[in-house]
């Protein structure tokens, strides 16, 4: 819904307020005791409800009208749900913001104050973007390099939480096989195997990435085994590449006996 129905319904709920509440301060109305009961009950939910428009009125002010900057940025985001085919610079940047994002900034005793305190800020914007849905983390890690969010220096408050809100309810129409592999490429790294969010995170990415597909892709896909969590998904790879391994090395023994065969004749 647009800024401008919002506002004008508003202003008709203000002048259709005003025009009621110069009714209700007419001594000649004489309300029944049943009547004075709805009144108690309609006053009560009138001062909650007003509260909340208050509230709403209060934080909008606050706010204030986005720069051309933050409306830059957020279009950027929003742009990478439309990112086809995901180059190798995209997937380097999503791999390297979701690092970031799910383990945190890496921090050591000798740091400054001043790093700390920059530490510090980026953890809590990770643990924002860590609360959002799986597409807007995805769509957000694939379009900004971390330099430029994770703390002031690049990205101040104001921005960052205009963006937050801005993109909340923003979906993803189809997740790329890509981002699928780089899920099983992270869940394979030990320092990431350890975070439970980030499982979690990998788990609705890879489900989307199926159940996103067109129907024709999918029923191309009927058949295949799916695994309940993507950390089973890089152990049966590992597992498979280990039998993969093992049986050519059968193979090739296999291949060689009559040749080994035929040298212990000669040799006798």
């Amino acid at each position: 819904m647009s800024v401008s129905v919002i506002l004008s319904q508003f202003e008709a709920l203000v002048n259709k307020m005003e025009l009621v509440g110069s009714r209700l301060c007419n001594k000649r109305i004489r309300p029944t005791a049943d009547q004075l009961n709805d009144f108690q009950n309609l006053h009560t939910r009138f001062k909650a409800t007003l509260a909340n428009f208050d509230n709403g009125v209060q934080k909008l002010l606050a706010i204030g009208s986005p720069a051309a900057e933050d409306l830059l940025l957020a279009d950027r985001i929003r742009a990478a749900k439309d990112s086809a085919p995901i180059t190798s610079p995209i997937l380097t940047t999503l791999k390297r913001n979701l690092i970031l994002i799910f383990m945190g900034p890496k921090t050591f005793e000798l740091d400054s104050k001043q790093v700390k305190a920059r530490n510090k800020q980026t953890e809590g914007r990770c643990k924002t973007l860590r609360s959002q849905h799986s597409h807007v983390v995805l769509m957000w890690a694939m379009a900004l390099q971390p330099s430029i969010w994770k703390t002031s220096v690049g990205m101040n408050e104001k921005t960052f939480d205009f963006l937050i809100r801005d993109l909340s309810d923003e979906r993803m129409n189809q997740i790329p096989p890509h981002i699928s592999e780089i899920m099983l490429s992270l869940a394979g790294e030990e320092s990431m195997s350890t975070s439970d969010s980030f499982a979690l995170f990998a788990e609705k990415v890879s489900k989307d990435t199926v159940e996103l597909q067109p129907a024709l892709k999918r029923r191309r896909t009927t058949g295949i085994e799916a695994h309940s969590t993507v950390f089973e998904a890089v152990n049966e790879k590992h597992m498979l590449s280990s039998m993969n391994t093992e049986s050519h090395v059968e193979q090739h023994t296999a291949n060689n006996i009559p040749k080994i065969q035929q040298n212990r004749r000669k040799e006798i």
